[in-house]
């Protein structure tokens, strides 16, 4: 059986887009189990801002922790907006999270095929899986941490400073 390119060029995209798919689902899988919100002091900082931001006065929870990752906080602010309960606004940060490490197997699969645009299209989407779906991105997934946002803002970065550099200036 003989694969013409464009069907094999079809076929990788669709494997990154399951990969996204599937990456997501994983990060996702427990987030409507749950019952009770157990959060840390780490996840506290952006969520304040943003419930600040949504006119509510979190001072008293706060107070006692520091105020950070306020361009995290912007992608938590419209959050507090669609959700009214804290189970349900702690639940669709898990997903929007789940939604980044998903992306970060497209920005991956898009910085290997700039790098390494002749190796085997199944080596690329395998490694671009494997950056999205690692263990601790997985794990934090499940957290309204900014971690997940920043390894996919990195990925991002990357990506746009290889194709400055192929491209031979900004």
């Amino acid at each position: 059986y003989y694969m013409t390119e464009d069907k094999a060029k079809k076929l990788e995209v669709i494997f990154v887009i399951l990969g996204c798919i599937l990456t997501s689902l994983i990060c996702v899988c427990t987030v409507f189990q749950r019952n009770m919100i157990v959060m840390s002091a780490d996840e506290m900082g952006p969520i304040s801002i943003a419930a600040y931001w949504n006119g509510y006065d979190w001072s008293n929870v706060i107070s006692h922790g520091a105020y950070y990752s306020y361009g995290y906080s912007f992608i938590l602010y419209p959050l507090f907006l669609l959700f009214k309960t804290p189970e349900m606004f702690i639940k669709s940060v898990v997903v929007v999270n789940s939604v980044f490490s998903g992306l970060m197997v497209l920005f991956s699969w898009l910085v290997a095929k700039e790098i390494k645009p002749e190796a085997k299209s199944s080596f690329r989407v395998l490694v671009a899986v494997l950056c999205g779906a690692f263990a601790s991105n997985v794990a934090r997934s499940s957290s309204a941490w900014a971690e997940v946002f920043l390894a996919l803002l990195c990925w991002i970065l990357f990506y746009s400073f290889v194709k400055i550099y192929k491209k031979g200036s900004f």
